[in-house]
């Protein structure tokens, strides 16, 4: 019964970096690198599309695999990452394509629905290869390696 009843260490994936999330796009031309954490001596094996990668975290947990460029896409990638341990992760729709980073003011924030004229803007803008990553506004004190937490802020307009 006591065995039963010790604890055991939940088997979960590797926890990939911030922004990895359905729906997510990588920039083209440019080597494509997953990062994230597990357990420190983890064997992370990644596919991406074709693509297989496998890497050894480091003594603090960290990881990174990196996959060759590729052009730009609308067919649709999957990413599935794993340590063996239990089931793998699984990050579907992903994109190669232009990201741009856009910051600013309020005038950033303006969502268009709330524009003038927002629905004729949206019925003459169908695009599904566009996406948009929300980074949620927060104070820190001190540096964080995290800027969202791990549920998908990642959406297709």
């Amino acid at each position: 019964v006591a065995a039963a009843l010790a604890a055991s260490p939940a088997l979960a994936a590797p926890i990939l970096a911030p922004g990895w999330s359905d729906h997510f796009v990588v920039q083209q031309g440019k080597p494509i690198v997953v990062e994230g954490t597990d357990t420190p001596g983890a064997q992370i094996t990644a596919m991406l599309g074709d693509a297989r990668g496998v890497t050894l975290t480091d003594g603090g947990g960290h990881f990174a695999i990196h996959f060759p460029a590729r052009i730009a896409s609308f067919d649709p990638l999957t990413l599935t990452i794993g340590d063996g341990q239990g089931a793998p992760a699984k990050i579907s729709d992903i994109l190669v394509g232009a990201v741009w980073l856009c910051s600013g003011q309020s005038n950033m924030e303006l969502q268009v629905v709330r524009a003038s004229d927002s629905y004729n803007q949206i019925a003459a803008s169908a695009d599904d290869g566009l996406r948009l990553l929300t980074v949620p506004e927060v104070t820190a004190i001190v540096p964080s390696d995290t800027y969202c937490p791990p549920s998908p802020f990642l959406q297709k307009p």
